[in-house]
Formats: C-alpha cells, sequence, structure tokens
C-alpha cells in the first residue's frame, strides 16, 4: 500500500508555466556542472522575457563580472529540453519572481546582448552580459525565513523548505563535485549525525525537508561507511523519503545494502516505483549475484514506466522506468541478455476459440503463439535537418514574409532533397484574415551549403564562411490579383555558375488559426521545393551546415542555422515486433529513443466502432529508460487489406514530430477481421480505390493543387465514402477552395447522422474563412449541445464568430448551457465572462461572477492573469 506523502513534499505543480509547454527536467548535479557559478541574489525587476538581480552572495565558481552586490541580467535557458509546446506557450515568464525576494540562481554566463527589445523594456543594457538559468523549475528555490523554500537537490518535484545555511553549503560542495574537485566531506558527517538524530516519523516540516536534503546529497556524493544511518529511512512513512533513502544506499551500501534492496524488488506487492530505484541502486553497487537472483522476476514484474507528474497539466516531463526494463538495463552492463517469458491469457483463450489459425509452439515452455499478424520491413533511410525561429525577430519593419517561422529539408538515402520554409506573422503584428494581396512581396531566401563541413573553403556569403553550393529563391509581385512570379537556381560559388530549378518551387498561402491573441485568423505562407538534384549540391560532410538567409533590397531580414544530417536515420530507433493475432497483445521492444522521453507505437486501425480507418491509432505510449530502450505489448487492432505502417512517434523537438520504424505489413490472416467491421461494406469500386490512394500520397506530400484530380475522380466513382469525402474537402481547403470545402463537409454531415466534432469544426472554421458568422455558431452551437466534452477549439472557434458578429447574448447563452453540463468547463465560463463584460459591463457582477470562475479552474495562471487585472481582489 502507498503510504500518503507529506503535504509539503507532494508533487507540486508550477504555477506561471504555460500549459502546453512541457520540458524534460534533469538532475541537479546536471545542472550545477553546465552553471558557471551558484549564487544568492535578489530580484530588481523583471518581465516575460527577463529578469535583473543583484548578488548577494556567490556560493560557487568565479565570474569577474559578478561579485558583491553586482546587477545582472537573466534571459533564457541553458537546459531546457523540450517536448512539446504549442502556439500561445511560454517557457515560463520571468514576472513570477517576486521583486525584493531573495533567489538561489544556477547561472551560465551566455555572452553580451546584442539586441534592442529588451533593453527598451529597461531590463538588459546593450552589450551588457546575459545570464541563462537551467529551466524554468530549478530556479525557484527562495530563500525566506532562513529556510530555502522549495529547495531540492535531486529533481525538482521533490522540494521541502530545508535550512539556508545547510542547503547553501550543500550545493557549494556539490558544485564542486560537478566540475572535478573534492566534496567537502565535513558535511557527509554533519549529514550522518542528523539523519541519525532526526525523529523518522516525523511530522514536523523542517525536520522531514531536512532528512530529504542530506539523503539526497549522500546520494550524489556516496559513502562507504555511512550504509548505518541511511538503511532506517527506507522503511520512512514519506515516499519521496524512501525513494531518497534507496538511491542512497546505491552509493552509501556495503553488505547488508545488497540483500535488503533484493528483498524489496521480492517482496510481494511491492511498489513498481520503489522496485524500480531498488534495481537501479544494484546496479551502481554492481551487485551482479544479487541481480542475476532477480531473472525469475522478468516475466511478472510491471512494464508501465512511472511518471512523477501526478497532474496532467505539469509542464514537466519527469520518469522513471518500468521495474523490468530497469532490471533489463541493470544485466546489461554484465553482458546478460535474458529471455522474457510473459504469460497472456486472453491470448491462450483466443486460440482455443479460432480455428484454422497456424500456431507455433515455443521452445521453452511450450506456451502457444497465434501467428496472424507479422510486421517486418526495413528503417526508411532518412535525411533530414531544419531549424523552428522565433516569431517576429526578423528586422523592424520587415513584410512577414521575410521573417522566417521554420526552415525543413528532408530526403531519402542519396536521392534529391527537398525543402519547406514557412513564414508567419507575429501575432501582435497580424491583422484579421491578412492576405498576402496586402502588400506586395519581393524577396530573396538564399540556402548555403557548406558541403565539406570545413570554413577555410569555399566563399564568404552575408557573414558565413565555407560556403560551395547556394540554392537562391527569388518570390515577387502579389499572390493577388497578380502577376506574381517565384523562380529558383542553384549556385556553384566556386565558379559562379547558376543552374535553374528544372521545375518551377510551389508556394501556397493557408488561414491559420491564431490561439494567443485577439487577432484571429491570419494567413501564414509556405515555399516548397521538392527534388532538388543533389548531384548539383555536392555534399560530402555527413553532417552538412546550412545557413537560411531571407531578405529584399534593404538587407539581410532575417536568418537560421542547422545541420542537415546525411546519416540521421542510423540515429533513429529500431523497432522488433512479435506475431500476435487480432485482438490479442502484441509484443514489441524499441531501442536508441531518447532516455526517459515519453514516445507513442501507433499503427493504422479502425476506430473505436470499426466504422473507418485512421491513420497512426495510438495502440502504446510509455518513457524510454535510461538507456533509451523500452519493452511492452498493444491489442493489435482490425486491419484492412493492403500495407500498413507501424511505427514509433517521438517529440524531439518542441515543433516537429519524429515519426520510427516504418514497419509494414500483408497480413492476409487479417483481412478476415476486417471484413466483419462496418467500414468494410462500403467496399471501394476498384478504380475509385487506386485514384483516391493517388490523390492521399499526393496530399500527405503537401502537393493539394496536385492531388485535387485525383481526389475528385475518386469521388465522382465513389460519392458515397466518407474517407474520399474529407481527403477531397481538405485539398479544397489547401488550395483556398473554401467554397467547395464547404459544400463537402455539409455533404459528410448530411450523409452521416452522428454528430464528428472534427467534421463540425472544420465546417465551422470554413464558414468563419468566408465570415458566414452565423452559420458557423449554429453548427458549434449544435456541437456543444450534442458532444459530452467540446473541445477547447471548438470553443475558440465560438468565441470568435460571436464576437466578429457581436452575438454576445448568444455566445453567453451557449457558455451558461456548456456549464450546466460540465459545470468545470474552463472555455465555457471564460466565454461567458466575456459574453456578461459585453452586455453589462465589464466590471459588472455577471462578469465577476463567471470570470472568478474562471480563474478559479484554469490551471495557466497567466492565462488568467488578466482577470487580476479588472478585479484586483479576485
Amino acid at each position: 500500500m502507498v503510504k500518503p506523502a507529506c503535504f509539503f513534499l507532494s508533487f507540486l505543480f508550477l504555477q506561471g508555466i504555460a500549459q502546453a509547454t512541457m520540458w524534460d527536467e534533469p538532475e541537479d548535479p546536471e545542472a550545477l556542472a553546465r552553471a558557471d557559478l551558484v549564487v544568492t541574489a535578489s530580484l530588481i525587476r523583471s518581465n516575460a522575457l527577463a529578469a535583473r538581480f543583484k548578488v548577494i552572495e556567490v556560493v560557487a565558481g568565479q565570474d569577474s563580472g559578478l561579485r558583491k552586490r553586482a546587477e545582472f541580467p537573466v534571459s533564457g535557458y541553458y537546459l531546457l529540453n523540450l517536448s512539446s509546446i504549442s502556439a500561445g506557450s511560454s517557457h515560463g515568464g520571468f514576472e513570477d519572481y517576486e521583486p525584493g525576494s531573495f533567489y538561489i540562481l544556477f547561472l551560465k554566463r551566455a555572452g553580451p546582448f546584442k539586441g534592442d527589445l529588451m533593453q527598451a523594456q529597461g531590463i538588459i543594457g546593450s552589450g551588457e552580459a546575459v545570464y541563462q538559468l537551467p529551466t524554468p523549475t530549478i530556479c525557484r528555490i527562495q530563500l525566506k525565513e532562513e529556510k530555502a523554500q522549495r529547495g531540492h537537490l535531486w529533481w525538482s518535484f521533490y522540494r521541502g523548505n530545508p535550512p539556508a545555511k545547510k542547503y547553501l553549503a550543500c550545493l557549494a560542495s556539490l558544485w564542486k563535485v560537478a566540475h572535478g574537485e573534492r566534496p567537502d566531506h565535513n558535511l557527509a558527517g554533519m549529514a550522518a549525525g542528523r539523519l541519525l538524530v532526526l525523529p523518522l516519523e516525523s511530522k514536523q516540516e523542517s525536520e522531514v525537508s531536512e532528512q530529504a536534503m542530506w539523503l539526497d546529497y549522500l546520494a550524489i556524493i556516496g559513502g562507504g561507511k555511512l550504509e548505518t544511518f541511511v538503511l532506517p529511512y527506507r522503511n520512512s512513512p514519506y515516499l519521496p523519503i524512501r525513494l531518497s533513502a534507496i538511491r542512497a544506499l546505491g552509493r552509501c551500501g556495503n553488505t547488508e545494502a545488497p540483500k535488503i534492496l533484493g528483498g524489496m524488488v521480492k517482496e510481494t506487492n511491492a511498489e513498481p516505483i520503489i522496485q524500480t530505484f531498488a534495481v537501479q541502486s544494484l546496479s551502481t553497487l554492481k551487485a551482479k549475484e544479487e541481480l542475476i537472483g532477480l531473472q525469475d522476476l522478468l516475466g511478472s514484474l510491471s512494464d508501465e514506466p512511472f511518471s512523477f507528474a501526478t497532474n496532467l497539466m505539469d509542464p514537466r516531463r519527469n520518469s522513471a522506468p518500468s521495474p523490468r526494463q530497469a532490471l533489463l538495463e541493470a544485466l546489461k552492463q554484465f553482458g546478460i541478455t535474458p529471455k522474457i517469458e510473459v504469460e497472456h491469457p486472453q491470448a491462450a483463450k483466443s486460440v482455443q476459440q479460432k480455428k484454422g489459425v497456424t500456431q507455433a509452439n515455443s521452445a521453452d515452455k511450450g506456451r502457444k503463439t497465434v501467428r496472424v499478424c507479422d510486421f517486418g520491413g526495413e528503417k526508411a533511410k532518412r535525411q533530414y535537418g531544419g531549424d523552428m525561429d522565433a516569431l517576429g525577430d526578423a528586422k523592424a519593419g520587415s513584410h512577414f514574409s521575410l521573417d522566417l517561422y521554420g526552415v525543413h529539408l528532408r530526403a531519402e538515402s542519396e536521392g534529391d532533397i527537398d525543402l519547406d520554409m514557412d513564414f508567419m506573422p507575429a501575432p501582435e503584428s497580424a491583422s484579421r484574415l491578412t492576405a498576402l494581396s496586402e502588400g506586395p512581396i519581393d524577396a530573396r531566401y538564399r540556402i548555403l551549403f557548406d558541403a565539406d563541413r570545413n570554413a577555410q573553403t569555399g566563399s564568404t556569403i552575408e557573414g558565413f564562411p565555407g560556403i560551395e553550393r547556394e540554392v537562391e529563391i527569388i518570390v515577387h509581385g502579389n499572390q493577388e490579383p497578380g502577376p506574381f512570379t517565384v523562380t529558383g537556381f542553384i549556385i556553384d560559388t566556386l565558379d559562379g555558375s547558376k543552374t535553374p530549378f528544372s521545375a518551377v518551387p510551389s508556394l501556397s498561402a493557408e488561414a491559420s488559426w491564431n490561439r494567443e491573441s485577439e487577432t484571429g485568423l491570419f494567413f501564414g505562407m509556405e515555399v516548397s521545393i521538392r527534388g532538388i538534384p543533389r548531384k548539383l549540391l555536392s555534399l560530402v560532410a555527413d553532417e552538412v551546415p546550412v545557413t537560411v538567409i531571407s531578405q529584399n533590397e534593404a538587407g539581410v531580414a532575417d536568418t537560421a542555422v542547422f545541420i542537415f544530417d546525411r546519416k540521421a536515420w542510423e540515429k533513429e530507433p529500431d523497432l522488433r515486433i512479435s506475431s500476435a493475432a487480432v485482438g490479442e497483445p502484441m509484443r514489441f521492444t524499441v531501442k536508441g529513443l531518447t532516455p526517459r522521453k515519453e514516445f507513442t507505437v501507433s499503427v493504422d486501425a479502425m476506430d473505436t466502432e470499426g466504422t473507418e480507418e485512421i491513420e497512426g491509432t495510438p495502440v502504446f505510449t510509455g518513457h524510454a529508460g535510461p538507456g533509451g530502450t523500452s519493452s511492452g505489448s498493444f491489442i493489435l487492432p482490425a486491419l484492412s487489406p493492403g500495407d500498413h505502417s507501424l511505427y514509433v512517434e517521438e517529440k524531439r523537438t518542441p515543433d516537429e514530430q519524429f515519426r520510427f520504424g516504418f514497419n509494414v505489413t500483408t497480413c492476409e490472416e487479417c483481412y478476415a477481421e476486417y471484413v466483419k467491421t462496418p467500414v468494410a461494406k462500403e467496399a471501394y469500386p476498384g478504380e475509385a480505390y487506386v485514384k483516391y490512394s493517388k490523390g492521399s500520397d499526393l496530399q500527405d506530400e503537401k502537393q493539394p493543387e496536385e492531388a485535387t484530380p485525383f481526389l475528385e475522380e475518386a469521388y465522382r466513382l465513389d460519392p458515397n465514402n466518407r474517407r474520399i469525402i474529407g481527403r477531397l474537402a481538405q485539398a479544397y481547403s489547401a488550395t483556398g477552395k473554401h467554397l467547395q470545402a464547404n459544400s463537402l463537409l455539409e455533404e459528410l454531415r448530411r450523409k452521416f447522422v452522428k454528430p464528428s466534432g472534427d467534421v463540425s469544426e472544420r465546417l465551422a472554421y470554413a464558414y468563419t474563412i468566408m465570415r458566414r458568422y452565423q452559420e458557423a455558431i449554429g453548427i458549434l452551437e449544435d456541437l456543444i449541445q450534442k458532444s459530452d466534452h467540446p473541445s477547447e477549439y471548438a470553443w475558440e472557434l465560438l468565441g470568435y464568430a460571436c464576437r466578429e458578429s457581436k452575438e454576445w447574448m448568444r455566445l453567453l447563452e451557449i457558455a451558461k448551457f456548456g456549464i450546466e453540463k460540465e459545470p468545470n468547463s474552463v472555455p465555457a465560463y471564460h466565454d461567458a465572462g466575456f459574453a456578461a463584460s459585453m452586455i453589462y459591463g465589464l466590471h459588472s457582477k455577471e462578469s465577476r461572477r463567471y470570470y472568478a470562475k474562471y480563474r478559479e479552474l484554469e490551471p495557466d495562471k497567466q492565462k488568467s492573469a488578466f482577470v487580476k487585472e479588472i478585479f484586483p481582489d479576485l
């Protein structure tokens, strides 16, 4: 039974962090190793982008520019490994620091500041040295009442309020360890003494916080003769203390520790997280015999990784591997790779019920495995590179078509290279329904390749040395009404020769929903080139430096720099899969993931009612272990005729999802299961399916104009197929044919009675684009009334449509209905407060009532901060 953790050591959710931003929180020793110094400092002033402090004391490290009473600015982070981020998110606002308060900061010198944005806001002076923090959550340790408020020495999920002086002494000693110096051994003795006298089951916040601090300190520096002082805490009533004690035993244990840790793993009904930590400590102790003795437990140990985030909205992604994965990793260090036998009662039952299914006997225990679906195939030899650039950082006064947002190069094997460049106006500068025709485009985009990765060869272009090849794209004119031209060349910078593209680069404008501000809809722009001839680029290096320059006659407006990795596929994970019957567990093992990062296994499958095949349906979600490996199982879904992809997805950067695996199946036996599903009764006429497949492939390759004729022909041949209708509607929308897209979406709603949130949202979006707000409101109202949990996107569309048409009373009535149906609906309370403020006045009691509840429910306090400005007493 899990004992309740002490309230002041519970898992804390950091307020003021945008809910869609997540990161992998490093351990504090890693942050200290990368830090130049540790200081205590008082806050002078701050905003969302930066903060200014005054040094109180330099705790560890040296910096000639930072001494007592010196002022210094902080902006940015040096260990912020983002797992995900969406528009409107932030990495944590510096404005959350309290003016005049004192903090402990791990600082890394980032160089002089050269911009002018924050200088104008009075935070950073031009040319002044700027410092970075590890992440938004590590340096929130405040010095208050002689305590280090929310202090930790390991992970930020364990927070207490230890004594400030002792805590700072621990940090100074750990900084030395992290930088290859000897620790303060007097502190180890102090730790042992304090652990001896502190009450094990104390309910005093200060005492339990000190226990956590000393155990974590010993878990990092170790101490062979300190096992006796640590052992009692394995029975602490508080889970964080037990975990720290187990970890400390891995560094301080000698005679008794291995047997005790092994017993924790073998204990009946043991908590999986306890088993994982015990195995990892045995690995640290290199207790080979004890670990080998645990092999027989592999089949019964949990294979579910553990997440320390008890709140789903917590931005941090700390996790621990499953006990089984931890044991496999521990045995691996001794060259042991045991075979795991896992009992699947459901699969055994299915074998007895199915007839005519091939069966194979296991070589070990005679267990039967149903061999129905076999996944195989090779990893695609992908090459890629790219960069996501900050919005609004182009040279002041530049048209948004000069403000780079994203640049990506991709290819397979040694084939030709595809290029995509995205441009999107900064939220604060975008006006509603901004069209490309509102301003002329006169842009030159230059993609520079240091083909041999040698700055001493090639030419220097706009200050970037070593350039052998340049791809030049010139965009001139107006999108509408024209004329409009896009041209491209490949330039050999060594001899100046120019080779024009065989095909004209494509340019498309697509409406996007801006979730960050009240600017509503705006247009982004994408420039795409397909098939840049590799032989003309003469790439030699495995990792080719690439620079992208966006400029016009006035000069360079924006740049992006990244690496094009010609052997990227070698770094991608490997996926190995077993055989299984439809509806039964399929086991897998994946290697080469980012340690501790979340991943998803997906397969093309049916929806839950078996009525529609969905591309990329997740079947398993977990976290990779410390070595980047994981294993598990999922229930194999029904599959339609043809090849199907089975792959692993991992979000390695904030803005791009990477896919790995690319395994496929041709599964004859699966067809028998497939034909039983309702979707099989909507069989495609042969020619319609051919046209649909070709159009879908072109659409997936971001070629909607080329895809449209094929999808139109498929629709003519099979006008009642929902997948064909949906694909054609997407193609029309992507090419700006919103009337046609709208007509098809309405047809979907008519022909398929069951309400679909996705179809309704797309239809309402199409109406909004055409400014037919009443139709959009009607569709969204119907959706909200019929859905158990309307999406936040549906509420945002509704709010926008009502604001544009000034339908305040209607918005209020719909929001009230949503609140009645779902009492804790955050977006419903937001819309109700907004509508009430427009009807009854900004400071009315009706507005106050709804906004107060919205502020109470909204987990992202930065989003709801405006309520405090309207009603300061809330």
